[in-house]
């Protein structure tokens, strides 16, 4: 995490540069202050390390596609960010640099426009990626305790010592309450169990 905010700090100090040097840069003795179209740039670059960031670090999608160059979309993406002189364009900008993952859960969403729910169609699953990544699909979690999956969570079992790392997508298309909760946790306790013998705060 200390690279992480490294590359992001000195990408938006690059970044925002220019803006920051004094137009005399020989007879001024201090900066300039930044107006207000400045201050803006600074917080939407700012809002775009950190996006990039939690991406890099945190969506599931980048642990089975090593095509995707995280660090160069962000780089790609800087230019139009510091463009942006609406909302709607800025919201443009990282929708391009999101749409790269092709997730339909990882979107921007516009004010006073209606969310359409992430689709349900995400079935509990799992596979096994060229990195030898063992990568776990939730999908719904009221789906945990039917008919098969008793089969489907050995099979992970007889599976997880293959694995150099496991990523566990814990999207759910519906916001858990806390009996989905119980569930995940009840039904996840075996695997637990053969990841580490601490006990695990799940979210």
């Amino acid at each position: 995490m200390r690279f992480h905010r490294s590359l992001v700090a000195i990408t938006l100090l690059l970044a925002t540069a220019p803006a920051l040097l004094p137009a005399n840069v020989a007879g001024a003795q201090r900066p300039q202050q930044l107006d207000a179209d400045q201050q803006s740039e600074v917080q939407r670059l700012a809002g775009l390390g950190k996006l990039w960031g939690f991406v890099k670090y945190f969506h599931p999608t980048l642990a089975d596609r090593p095509e995707i160059d995280w660090d160069a979309e962000l780089v790609a993406t800087i230019p139009a960010v510091r463009a942006a002189r609406t909302r709607e364009e800025y919201g443009d900008a990282v929708r391009a640099m999101l749409e790269r993952l092709d997730d339909p859960a990882t979107h921007v969403v516009r004010p006073n426009v209606p969310v359409r729910a992430p689709s349900a169609e995400r079935p509990f699953g799992y596979r096994m990626t060229q990195e030898q990544v063992l990568v776990v699909t939730i999908g719904n979690y009221y789906g945990l305790t039917d008919d098969g999956m008793s089969q489907k969570f050995r099979e992970i079992r007889d599976t997880l010592p293959k694995a150099r790392a496991v990523v566990f997508d814990l999207r759910s298309p519906q916001t858990p309450d806390p009996y989905a909760l119980i569930q995940l946790t009840s039904t996840f306790g075996a695997l637990q169990s053969q990841l580490t013998t601490d006990t695990l705060a799940t979210p």
